[in-house]
């Protein structure tokens, strides 16, 4: 179950905030965010916060990110992300439990022609002492 608002509040401010449940085989964990983003012509700032509640333990984090479109339209993109804090984790006795994070990603949109794009993102995932997380992603995008 998950459900997000967003409400334009006026020059360029929106305000936005979101609930998730997920089910483990340990317990159910409500996941609650709340963000603010500021666009200034081309540019976009946000920050969003995080909540994570699971039968009395909890976890909190935070992303700043920046973007800025491009190109015609500005239908472009690219962008940064930066996270931290702390996050529920299932260890592998399936228990779950709290760790440090930091992140940092890189992301894009680039449209090739009216239709086809490309989508990609590159990054890195520090789960505090449990492991780090390097990688990227990439996709094709089609319009119809």
């Amino acid at each position: 179950m998950a459900g997000r608002i967003d409400a334009p509040v006026g020059r360029g401010w929106v305000l936005n905030g979101g609930v998730s449940a997920r089910s483990y085989d340990t317990g159910e964990v409500t996941i609650l965010s709340a963000g603010v983003e500021k666009y200034v012509g081309r540019f976009r700032l946000a920050y969003t916060s995080f909540g994570a509640l699971l039968a009395g333990e909890g976890s909190f984090s935070q992303a700043v990110s920046f973007d800025a479109s491009y190109g015609r339209g500005e239908d472009n993109l690219f962008g940064v992300a930066f996270s931290a804090g702390d996050e529920l984790e299932q260890d592998v006795r399936a228990e779950l439990r709290a760790t440090d994070v930091r992140g940092v990603t890189a992301r894009g949109r680039h449209w090739l022609g009216r239709r086809v794009g490309v989508l990609y993102t590159i990054g890195v995932h520090d789960q505090g002492t449990q492991y780090t997380r390097r990688g990227g992603t990439a996709g094709i995008a089609f319009r119809f």
